[in-house]
Parts: C-alpha cells; structure tokens; sequence
C-alpha cells in the first residue's frame, strides 16, 4: 500500500510524466472538481481567483462555496489547506491535463455519484449522470 500512495505523491508525477508520454493523436481534455470543507459566499477577490484556477470556466455560481462530503474533508487538508481550490483528492491544478474544459461545483464523491447519488445535487445542481452524458456525446461527435 505505502507503495501505491508513494506513486500518487506529487514528488512521483515528473517520473510518471517521463514513463508516459502524451500520444498523437489522442485527445487530452480535463475538468476539475472544486469545493471547500466549509461551504458559504466566496467574495469577489476569490471568485476572480476561482475563475483564474479554472480557466475562466466553471460551471455553477462562483459566488458560493459549496460543503463537502465529511468523508473527504481529512483528506482534503493532506491535499492542500481548505481554502485550495480541489474536489478534496485533487487540486485543480494537478487536474489540468491537455485542453481545460472548466471546473464544476462537486468533490471528488459527486463527480461520481458515490455515495449512491442518483440525481442532482440540491445545493449545486450537478448532476454527474448528465455530465458523463454531455461528456460522452461531445466525444461521440467530435469522432472518439
């Protein structure tokens, strides 16, 4: 196990990088989960902050910080402080890979669907069942 959690630290990326080339031909494209282990309105300076991380894009409303799951939010200090931008296993900067699509108001469980979600989330309206469907489709016609 120490070795498996040796393997996602930051410090191994670079060797994983090397060992791992992008393809031709293959399409890179990432999204980013993002909430705080105490949720409430984000001011303007960390909305604009917010966009920055994201791209620009971010799919929900910037002015509010979302809760997330209290199963993640240990982990989440171990990934970055609480005030990171991160779905609570991930940062949004260590998610970015290829062309950024945005970022969207879930934790690393919503994006999904654990624990056994089947609809939108109330707070935030994402919906991982409709991503994973806009998601397959824009791949579908983009012809991967």
């Amino acid at each position: 196990m120490l070795d498996a959690l040796e393997a996602l630290a930051s410090a191994s990326a670079p060797a994983f990088d090397r060992a791992n080339p992008d393809q031709p031909g293959v399409s890179y494209q990432s999204w980013a989960g993002v909430r705080r282990a105490v949720g409430g309105h984000r001011g303007a300076s960390a909305r604009e902050e917010l966009l920055r991380a994201c791209d620009g894009v971010y799919f929900g409303d910037p002015a509010r910080a979302d809760f997330m799951a209290p199963s993640l939010v240990g982990g989440s200090l171990a990934v970055g402080r609480d005030d990171t931008f991160q779905d609570g296993m991930v940062t949004v900067a260590s998610a970015k890979w290829g062309t950024v699509r945005g970022c969207f108001p879930a934790d690393h469980l919503d994006e999904v669907g654990q624990p056994k979600k089947s609809g939108p989330n109330m707070w935030t309206g994402f919906d991982h069942l409709a991503f994973h469907r806009v998601l397959a489709s824009d791949l579908a016609a983009r012809g991967f």
